[in-house]
């Protein structure tokens, strides 16, 4: 999808990079005003809620507009830091590729131990730890939860699978 040039979107829109929020610079028609927020809210798979603005005859994600606000492009990912798809503020966005992208979630329901990669076997009582980094290493059964969780972070510096990916530099 064509996204607009930064120029166009600075003679249209305004961007506050410490709030997140796009307001219009010049009135659009009778119920879109000059200084009104751009844009709604729109809830995608999975209820992920993210907002877009509607502009040049296209409907933008306002995290990929906001970055081609601040630097004049966008990447092929961009990854909301927090976790809020609605929380487009600079020092939030990053960007990413698909696997970093993955890495930054929340724990799934049926997670019981509260950690990535770490559950318990019923059968044995013991705690397994495993890794996913391009294929699947089985880290070992675990007697005690702390020695489980520590081979699963060892795993993830052995294997570069921190959370703090992409950090762009300042704009």
């Amino acid at each position: 999808m064509p996204y607009p040039t930064q120029e166009a979107l600075k003679a249209a829109l305004h961007y506050d990079p410490d709030t997140g929020i796009f307001t219009w610079t010049k009135a659009r028609n009778r119920r879109t005003k000059a200084g009104m927020r751009a844009g709604c809210v729109k809830t995608k798979k999975y209820n992920r809620q993210y907002r877009q603005i509607y502009f040049d005859r296209h409907t933008c994600l306002e995290h990929r507009l906001a970055f081609i606000h601040m630097t004049g492009s966008a990447p092929e990912l961009i990854d909301h830091e927090n976790l809020n798809g609605l929380d487009n503020r600079w020092n939030n966005l990053r960007p990413a590729n698909q696997v970093q992208n993955m890495r930054n979630q929340k724990l799934i329901s049926r997670n019981t131990s509260g950690v990535c990669g770490v559950h318990l076997v019923k059968t044995s009582g013991m705690w397994s730890a495993q890794i996913y980094a391009k294929k699947h290493f089985a880290l070992g059964r675990f007697h005690d939860f702390f020695d489980a969780v520590c081979a699963r972070k060892s795993a993830e510096v052995k294997h570069d699978f921190s959370i703090n990916h992409g950090r762009r530099l300042a704009a």
